[in-house]
């Protein structure tokens, strides 16, 4: 076919998308684009998302990198599957669940309605407290109904809010039900079919959970300059790294002071 399937757009050195960009997505819909960039500026990557954008690669630039980014853009052209990035602290009180919301507001704002986040704690997560909702279903609602999963399912089980987020939530009351990692990894594939992206707030604790996360496109670990945390933060990346490979595990550092004892 003499179809693009990937377009690679190298713009090191400016602060601003080639005018070309858009054309070229209106002209061929259905084909991926990479975008190359000296770092990662929030304003740009804004302005590449709303282009069609689904990767960044930031200096200092691999082949491997690069290699991972355009066989994820095949990918997801080819499955029509969504991004899904998941948050996980590196130990309490980091603000993992203010990052991993925050972002999904920022998500929502340009993709309305398309955007889920998926509170992945099985009681007491504070997703809908953020979102300022009241859900009537939670995440283990849809564990239970995996079967059962599909569009229809999916809009009666999550919460619309107003911040245009749609919300799988935690459970508002303890029920010991153990967590099936092939349910796990059923919902997170459905949820990345259904959602051109979804957040995810994973505790950092279960490790069944930590265990499926296999259709995610990134996971964050989230930390603060406190000795403790970068050392769990260290140890967390690592074992993450070992499981998922090392592209697709960043590190966050909330709270950053440039005045702090540890640089």
């Amino acid at each position: 076919s003499n179809v693009p399937q990937v377009l690679v757009v190298d713009a090191r050195g400016r602060d601003q998308l080639p005018g070309g960009l858009s054309a070229f997505r209106r002209q061929h819909p259905t084909a991926g684009a990479v975008l190359v960039v000296s770092s990662l500026d929030p304003r740009l990557m804004l302005e590449a998302m709303r282009a069609g954008v689904t990767e960044c690669v930031a200096e200092p630039l691999t082949a491997q990198a690069l290699d991972g980014a355009v066989r994820r853009v095949l990918t997801n052209t080819t499955e029509a599957a969504g991004q899904v990035f998941a948050f996980v602290g590196a130990k309490g009180g980091v603000g993992t669940t203010t990052m991993a919301v925050n972002t999904a507001a920022a998500l929502g704002r340009v993709a309305k309605g398309e955007v889920l986040l998926i509170d992945m704690h099985m009681a007491h997560g504070d997703g809908a407290v953020f979102l300022g909702v009241e859900p009537r279903f939670s995440i283990i609602d849809a564990l239970e109904n995996i079967n059962r999963i599909d569009e229809s399912f999916f809009a009666g089980v999550v919460e619309k809010t107003e911040t245009g987020v749609h919300l799988l939530a935690s459970s508002p009351r303890p029920r010991h039900v153990p967590v099936d990692a092939g349910k796990v990894r059923a919902l997170l594939e459905a949820a990345s079919r259904m959602y051109r992206m979804t957040v995810l707030d994973v505790p950092r604790s279960d490790m069944t959970i930590l265990d499926s996360l296999d259709v995610v496109t990134n996971v964050v670990v989230v930390t603060s300059q406190e000795i403790a945390s970068l050392r769990n933060a260290a140890n967390r990346a690592e074992t993450l790294r070992t499981r998922y490979g090392p592209g697709r595990v960043k590190v966050a550092i909330n709270r950053f002071h440039r005045e702090s004892v540890i640089a």
